[in-house]
């Protein structure tokens, strides 16, 4: 696995240094209210990075109205998503998607994580699979 991945290009007479993400991961969990919170966390980013999460149901599609948080972190930046659910929004096995962009580099890469009704997290479905 490669922590960092440095890239070098020339693009308009302007030489770029990209720094592609440290961790990225993608993970849910419900509330008491029975609310559903899908998060996606990137660490060590550069230059400042987008992020989008993405639902499939039937098709892939963009959640609307997420929470992107982005915050400069020793040169890099670090970036999180967040999207609250209702759990009637989401009575099946599903897909979420986190998507981590670096437009400057043309650079994307995806994590996908499934959410399973009834189940209370994502962290020991994680545990089990990364054992």
């Amino acid at each position: 696995k490669n922590d960092k991945i440095v890239y070098h290009w020339v693009n308009y007479g302007i030489c770029f240094l990209v720094s592609a993400e440290k961790k990225l991961h993608i993970t849910w969990w419900r509330h008491e209210s029975g609310a559903v919170n899908v998060t996606c966390v990137a660490q060590g980013v550069y230059p400042e990075p987008k992020m989008a999460l993405y639902i499939e149901s039937k098709s892939m599609s963009i959640l609307k109205d997420v929470m992107v948080q982005v915050k400069k972190a020793h040169k890099c930046y670090d970036i999180s998503a967040t999207k609250i659910l209702e759990d009637r929004e989401i009575q099946t096995t599903t897909i979420f998607d986190c998507e981590l962009r670096i437009p400057e580099a043309n650079y994307a890469v995806r994590k996908s994580i499934i959410y399973y009704p009834g189940k209370s997290s994502s962290f020991i479905i994680q545990n089990l699979i990364n054992f």
